[in-house]
């Protein structure tokens, strides 16, 4: 890189040193000024320094300067808080687009398409105008994206169209990653295609033949996935209702060796994915029961796992076991219920204890019903009765 010779980046005011030239020029020194304010992870004194050099700032520079903004903010309430009162942050996102504007969309680097995307799912920014214009540079430029690159962008641009203020997601950019994918499938990772099903399931766009084909190349990768990548996996199949008891059976079989691995979120994700798809493998049914008993487990887990026994094995003792030793909890926590996660409790208890013929007579007496359960419903009858009102009309008939 051209510009600081052996004082670059020392002593105060640094950033506001001009470039000497030389073969690297303006554009690299400007990104060593940003990553260099970057490092005191300071987003306010990071943004005046963006601001000092935004009029000379290239794609690449910008690309660098919001990601590094995103790094810093993205993961500190406090910092996002003061970002987002900065006046200047309108400025560099206005600065990206128009930069997007003015050069020939096949010209576009993917990375930083994919930096600048990635940090406003980060940030949880919708920035409309920004948006349009990437998603005409995804599809002109398809053929450019990384693996990592596009799945990255995939999964930004899913996770944006889930925020309350966000538009619909562009489907034509995920018309033409499908197709894409599809035939170049095998330069995927494990990794990569994990992220673009999860991306694919949560902007609802279905696409069979790139599923098939992700199944395909993920079965033989399976061995290396971490457990994050099997339980995304396995929730997005089951969001997008794409069954592959080849690729299920292979997740449950690897991932059962290392459930003590997974965080409760990935657990019950995993459960609920199979589910989902009626599918079951009982070793790993019995070992994930086992493991989420030792777990600290919140109100969403809880409902996600008795849901999914309860689903795929109402009347299988492992069902009942798993139900009975995970509704003390339950009722302690009920106060942490949405009134869904109540009503599928409610629901995967029933089906587990109740009378395996529907049309028998229940019985006239509670004699017969565990003290577990009891209690759970015991404390839900107030509960829901306070709440009737936020019950959806199949969430009150799941709890009746």
């Amino acid at each position: 890189m051209g510009g600081g010779g052996k004082d670059k980046g020392k002593g105060k005011g640094s950033s506001n040193r001009k470039p000497r030239g030389g073969r690297g020029g303006t554009h690299p020194w400007i990104n060593s000024q940003i990553i260099q304010a970057s490092e005191s992870k300071d987003v306010g004194h990071l943004m005046n320094v963006i601001m000092q050099h935004l009029p000379q700032m290239n794609l690449v520079n910008l690309s660098t300067a919001i990601h590094r903004v995103a790094k810093i903010a993205g993961t500190d309430p406090w910092q996002q808080g003061q970002l987002r009162r900065n006046a200047n942050l309108e400025a560099l996102l206005n600065s990206v687009c128009t930069a997007l504007n003015v050069v020939e969309a096949t010209e576009v680097q993917p990375q930083s398409v994919s930096n600048v995307v990635w940090s406003l799912a980060t940030l949880r920014i919708v920035h409309r105008p920004l948006l349009q214009v990437i998603s005409l540079v995804c599809v002109s430029n398809m053929a450019q994206f990384k693996s990592f690159e596009l799945s990255t962008t995939l999964w930004a641009l899913a996770k944006l169209g889930s925020l309350e203020d966000a538009a619909p997601v562009d489907k034509a950019v995920f018309y033409a990653a499908a197709t894409h994918i599809h035939n170049n499938v095998n330069e995927f990772g494990f990794r990569c295609l994990a992220t673009t099903a999860w991306a694919f399931a949560t902007a609802r766009q279905r696409h069979a033949r790139l599923f098939r084909s992700m199944a395909a190349a993920m079965l033989p990768a399976a061995a290396g996935a971490n457990c994050q990548e099997m339980a995304n996996t396995a929730w997005a199949f089951g969001t997008a209702d794409f069954h592959d008891d080849a690729l299920f059976h292979e997740l449950a079989e690897q991932a059962m060796h290392r459930l003590e691995e997974f965080k409760p979120q990935e657990i019950s994700n995993m459960l609920w994915g199979f589910a989902t798809n009626s599918f079951f493998h009982e070793a790993f049914y019995a070992r994930a029961s086992q493991v989420a008993q030792k777990m600290d487990l919140q109100s969403q887990h809880l409902a996600n796992i008795l849901w999914a026994f309860a689903r795929v094995r109402p009347k299988h003792p492992l069902t009942l076991q798993t139900v009975l030793s995970l509704l003390p909890l339950c009722t302690q926590q009920l106060q942490t219920f949405k009134p869904q996660e109540v009503s599928s409790t409610l629901l995967a208890t029933a089906k587990a204890v109740g009378n395996a013929d529907d049309m028998a007579p229940m019985s006239a007496t509670l004699d017969n019903f565990r003290q577990e359960v009891l209690d759970f419903f015991h404390a839900c009858l107030p509960w829901v009765v306070a709440r009737l009102r936020d019950f959806s009309e199949q969430s009150l008939a799941n709890s009746v």
